[in-house]
C-alpha cells in the first residue's frame, strides 16, 4: 500500500527527495494498515519522516477535530529542533504543527486551546499539565496517533513511567484506538518496548528494523599517561575538523573546553551541558551546524537526536556509562556518504582500558543493554495518585480503575494499592472528603507552591543556583548547591573560571566575577558509572585471550598484556581467587550489582568490599579461606530464595526521589528490588564455582 499521490507529490516537489530511505519505505505499509510500531534506526536515520509521512497520509483520509497526532520527546531542546521539520511535513497534508512546553508563550498557548493545531509536539510533563487543565476531552477526542521519539531514553525511567500512565489516562478520552509509534536507537529487546508502548491498544504491532548495509565504524583506543597529555594529543587534530567530545560530567566538559581553548586558541572549543543557559546552548548548536572547524565538549546532552550536522570524529573521555550510550555517541559521526563513523576513546589506566575494550567489542557485535520498563513503579504511582486527586474527582475505587491498566502499574496488586492509599491517607498526603480523594495538608505543604507545579514532574531536579556574572549582569549558567565553593573560592562553568563574590539565598543566585588563574571544576570527573554484568563478562573473556578491538595504541596493548598475564591458562567459566596475605580477591567480573550482592552473602567470612570486577574478603583467621572456598563451591546451594532476597534487600540502594521517599518501607524495598537483575546474574556466577582456582600472590 503506497503513500497517496498527494503525499508523493509533496515529497518530490517540496522536500525534493528522489526516493525514501529504507526505514521510511519499511514503515509505510504497516502504518497505513493501522499497526503499532517500534522503529529502530541510528540517530539521523530518518525515523521522524518514517513515522510522520504515512501517519499524515492517514490523517488526509480520516479527517477529525482537535489534535490528531501527538509527538512526544524527552527534551525541550529536541522539540525546538524538530518543530520546523515537523511543521514542514505537516504542511504537506495541509495541517498545522506547534510545540507546547514551558518556554512557549502564554499567548500562543491560549490561541492553541482555542484553535488546536492538528499536530502537537510536547514532553511527558507538559502533557501532564494539559491533562491537569481539563483540556483532554476538548483537545484529544479524535487523537489518531501517538509518536514517541527517543523511546529507549524514556521507557525505563521515572519519566517513562509517568508517560505510560499519562497516555493511559489520555487515551481514555479518545473515541478510537490510538495508534502508537515508538522511535528508538537499537535496543536488545524492542518487542518488550513495543508491548509497553501499546498499553491497552488492541492494534497488532511489529518491530521495524531495516536490513541496511552495516555502518562502517573505526575506533581508536588510546591509553594516555594523563588527561593533559590526551588533550594535547586531541589539540593536534583539531585543525580543519569538527569534533564532538563526550564526558560523563559537566565539570569534565568545562575543563576540557577551557584547556583546548588554551592549547589551540585559534579554533573554537565550547562546552555543552544542561548547566548552561538556553541561549548559550543554542549558540553552540548553531556554530556546530555551520562550522567546519570546531570542538564541542558535551555531556550526554548531545547524545540524543538533536540535529547538529555531521562531525568528523567523536571522542569519548574514559569509559561511557553504557554500551548503548557509546553507540549513540559513535553514531554522531560518519554521516557523509563513504565516510566511516570515527571514534577515539582516551583512557588513563589499565582497568579503564580493559573496560573500554569490552565496551567496544560489545558495541561492534550490537550487544547493548536491554531497556526494561517497570510494571511496578510505586514512586510514579504516588505522583499519579496525587495529580489525579488534585484535578479530578475520584473515589478510592475509581482512582484505581483509572490507573491500574497503565503499563507502569500492571504488576501492582490491588492490595498493594490499598496499602499505599492507607499510607498516603495516614500521612496527610491525601484526604477523604465525602468519599472522594483530595490532596491533604501535607501534600499542600510539600508541593503546593506555584500551584502544585512540582507535582507535574515525576523526577527530582537537582538543587541548583543560578550563576550571575557581576560585571556583565548576565546569567552564566547553573551550579549544583552541593558543589558551590565558599565566597572567594573558584570554579569552572561555561568553559571559564569564576570567583564566588556572594550568594543571594532568596533569589537562588550566586554572584561571580571572572577569575584569574586555575580553578577547580565542581564535582567528580565521572558520576555514578557502574560496570554491567555483560561488560564485566566481556572483560574476563579479554583477559582469558579473547579478541581485542582493532586500533589500540601501544600503551593500551601493553596494559592489556600485563593484565592478561595473571589469567594465563584461565578459562572464562572458572572462578579465580587471588589470596594476598589476609585478603581474598574473588574475581567474578560480574559487575557492581552482582558483586555487591555476593559481598552481602559473604559477610560472615570477614569484612567485604566490592567493585565491578571483584569481591574482596578480609579473612578473619586461617580457617576462613577453606570455609570460603567450600561455600563458593557447594555451600551456596543451601541458600533458599528467601535468603537470596533478604541479602538483596540489605544491599539495595535506598529509594530516592521525592515520591519514592513517600512510600512505606516495604513497597520502597520492593520497587528497588525490581530494578536490578542481580539475583539472576548471581546464580549464573555461582553456577560456575565448582571450578575454583586459588592463587597465592604477592600483589593485589
Amino acid at each position: 500500500m503506497p503513500l497517496s499521490s498527494h503525499l508523493q507529490q509533496g515529497v518530490a516537489d517540496t522536500l525534493r527527495w528522489s526516493a525514501l530511505r529504507d526505514v521510511q519505505r519499511a514503515c509505510v505499509e504497516p502504518i497505513l494498515a493501522g499497526e503499532n510500531l517500534i522503529v529502530l534506526a541510528p540517530t539521523a536515520g530518518g525515523k521522524t519522516e518514517a513515522a510522520l509521512l504515512p501517519a499524515l497520509d492517514v490523517l488526509l483520509r480520516e479527517p477529525g477535530q482537535g489534535v490528531r497526532l501527538l509527538y512526544l520527546s524527552p527534551l525541550t531542546a529536541l522539540l525546538n529542533d524538530q518543530e520546523p521539520r515537523v511543521q514542514r511535513l505537516a504542511a504537506l497534508a495541509g495541517l498545522d504543527a506547534m510545540s507546547w512546553h514551558g518556554s512557549v508563550s502564554g499567548s500562543l498557548k491560549r490561541q492553541f486551546l482555542r484553535e488546536p493545531a492538528q499536530v502537537l509536539l510536547t514532553t511527558p510533563e507538559s502533557l501532564e499539565g494539559l491533562l491537569r487543565g481539563g483540556h483532554a476531552p476538548h483537545l484529544f477526542r479524535d487523537l489518531r496517533f501517538v509518536v514517541v521519539d527517543e523511546l529507549h531514553a524514556l521507557a525505563a525511567s521515572e519519566r517513562g513511567a509517568q508517560l505510560g500512565s499519562v497516555l493511559h489516562r489520555l487515551t481514555a478520552h479518545c473515541v478510537g484506538d490510538v495508534q502508537r509509534i515508538g522511535l528508538s536507537a537499537t535496543v536488545q529487546n524492542p518487542a518488550l518496548l513495543g508491548a509497553w508502548l501499546r498499553g491497552h491498544s488492541a492494534r497488532p504491532g511489529r518491530v521495524i528494523r531495516p536490513q541496511s548495509a552495516p555502518t562502517s565504524r573505526a575506533a581508536h583506543l588510546l591509553q594516555m599517561p594523563s588527561p593533559d597529555a590526551a588533550l594535547a594529543d586531541l589539540a593536534q587534530r583539531m585543525t580543519g575538523r569538527k569534533i564532538l567530545l563526550f564526558t560523563e560530567s559537566r565539570a569534565g566538559a568545562d575543563q576540557a573546553a577551557m584547556t583546548l581553548r588554551h592549547l589551540k586558541p585559534q579554533i573554537a572549543a565550547a562546552p555543552y551541558h544542561a548547566g548552561l543557559t538556553r541561549d548559550q546552548r543554542a549558540f553552540t548548536e548553531e556554530q556546530l551546524r555551520s562550522s567546519q572547524e570546531m570542538t564541542v565538549c558535551s555531556t550526554s546532552a548531545l547524545e540524543l537526536g538533536l540535529d547538529i550536522g555531521d562531525v568528523d570524529e567523536v571522542v569519548q573521555w574514559r569509559p561511557a556509562r553504557t554500551v548503548s550510550s557509546l553507540l549513540q555517541r559513535w553514531g554522531r559521526s560518519g554521516r557523509r556518504a563513504g565516510t566511516p563513523a570515527r571514534l577515539t576513546v582516551y583512557t588513563f589506566n589499565p582497568w579503564e582500558t580493559l573496560e573500554v575494550a569490552a565496551q567496544l567489542n560489545l558495541a561492534q557485535r550490537g550487544e547493548v543493554e536491554p531497556v526494561v520498563p517497570s510494571a511496578r513503579h510505586f514512586p510514579v504511582l504516588v505522583q499519579q495518585m496525587l495529580c489525579a486527586s488534585l484535578y479530578a474527582r475520584h473515589t478510592p475505587e475509581s482512582l484505581w480503575n483509572a490507573l491500574q491498566g497503565a503499563p507502569p502499574f500492571t504488576g501492582i496488586l490491588t492490595d498493594e494499592y490499598r496499602q499505599l492509599l492507607r499510607h498516603l491517607l495516614s500521612t496527610g498526603l491525601l484526604t477523604l472528603v465525602q468519599g472522594e480523594l483530595v490532596v491533604g495538608e501535607e501534600a499542600e505543604r510539600q508541593f503546593g507552591f506555584q500551584s502544585f507545579r512540582s507535582l507535574l514532574t515525576a523526577f527530582d531536579a537537582p538543587d541548583e543556583y543560578t550563576v550571575v556574572d557581576q560585571g556583565a549582569q548576565m546569567e552564566v549558567g547553573r551550579i549544583a548547591a552541593r558543589q558551590l565553593p565558599e565566597v572567594g573560592g573558584t570554579f569552572l562553568l561555561a568553559g571559564r573560571a569564576w570567583t564566588v563574590m556572594g550568594t543571594d539565598q532568596a533569589a537562588g543566585q550566586v554572584i561571580v566575577t571572572a577569575a584569574h588563574g586555575p580553578a577547580v571544576p565542581p564535582g567528580a570527573q565521572s558520576a555514578g558509572r557502574y560496570t554491567s554484568y555483560a561488560c564485566g563478562q566481556e572483560q574476563l573473556a579479554l583477559l582469558c585471550g579473547g579478541s581485542r578491538p582493532e586500533q589500540l595504541n601501544a600503551t593500551a596493548h601493553r596494559a592489556l598484556d600485563d593484565l592478561g598475564k595473571a589469567w594465563t591458562g584461565s578459562q572464562p567459566d572458572e572462578l579465580t581467587i587471588d589470596v594476598q596475605g589476609a585478603q581474598a580477591h574473588i574475581h567474578t567480573f560480574a559487575g557492581h550489582q552482582v558483586n555487591m550482592l555476593l559481598a552481602e552473602l559473604l559477610s560472615p567470612f570477614g569484612k567485604v568490599t566490592a567493585d565491578g570486577q571483584k569481591v574482596t574478603v578480609q579473612l578473619t583467621d586461617s580457617t576462613a579461606l577453606p570455609a570460603l572456598t567450600g561455600w563458593l563451591q557447594h555451600g551456596w546451594q543451601a541458600l533458599s530464595a528467601a535468603d537470596m532476597e533478604g541479602a538483596l534487600a540489605k544491599c539495595l540502594p535506598t529509594a530516592t526521589g521525592r515520591f519514592a521517599r513517600l512510600l512505606p518501607e516495604d513497597l520502597a524495598q520492593s520497587f528497588c528490588g525490581e530494578q536490578t537483575p542481580a539475583l539472576g546474574h548471581l546464580r549464573l556466577v555461582l553456577a560456575r564455582t565448582s571450578a575454583v582456582r586459588v592463587r597465592h600472590t604477592s600483589g593485589g
